[in-house]
């Protein structure tokens, strides 16, 4: 009778497939903990991102306020508004009511992106329209003027309208009116 290593040599020189199988290890693959902990991370990641932007949870974790975007107001040297509202016209026909208007950069600084945020009322007060109306030119040097036109019908016949300036992607911004004063009107008369 033949030993088993002999028994071995002959299905290898007769090329049996029992021979490969029996003498074929098993190992177990190696954990990758790299890769594990990458999909953790990643699938942690997208799950944070939709909480941050279904919720308001980025908005109370985080110390954002509307005192962070005050540096982005435009200062003037002598303290005062840096946006001059110059002329302001306004058009009612029926339910719509046109406006348009001038505002002058009174800072030292260029101003970019200045939005006209006109709120206007019919005389029942309910459905108020807010139209952001960019002025033009873009950027407003020192001194320089810019215009905003806007024309909305309201459901009902308008009865009051509101303006405030802001910055596109900022804080509002604030103006000094001087539209309807005459030249002579802080003097008194002789």
């Amino acid at each position: 009778m033949p030993s088993p290593e002999e028994e071995l040599a002959e299905e290898h020189e007769a090329g049996s497939p029992d021979f490969l199988i029996r003498n074929t290890e098993y190992s177990k693959p190696k954990l990758d903990y790299r890769r594990m902990a990458a999909g953790i991370f990643a699938g942690l990641a997208i799950v944070a991102i939709a909480v941050f932007s279904v919720t308001d949870l980025a908005a109370i974790l985080l110390p954002m306020d509307d005192r962070y975007l005050e540096v982005l107001i435009p200062r003037t040297e002598d303290g005062s508004e840096p946006l001059i509202l110059n002329e302001l016209n306004h058009v009612l026909l029926e339910n719509t009511l046109s406006v348009t208007g001038r505002v002058t950069n009174h800072s030292s600084n260029p101003v970019e992106n200045v939005v006209a945020v006109i709120t206007a009322r019919d005389t029942t007060g309910r459905f108020p329209a807010t139209l952001e109306i960019p002025v033009d030119p873009e950027t407003l040097e020192p001194e320089e003027s810019g215009t905003f036109s806007m024309s909305v019908t309201l459901r009902q016949k308008p009865d009051h309208y509101t303006i405030r300036f802001k910055l596109a992607a900022g804080p509002f911004v604030p103006h000094k009116d001087e539209h309807n004063l005459s030249p002579n009107a802080d003097s008194p008369e002789d």
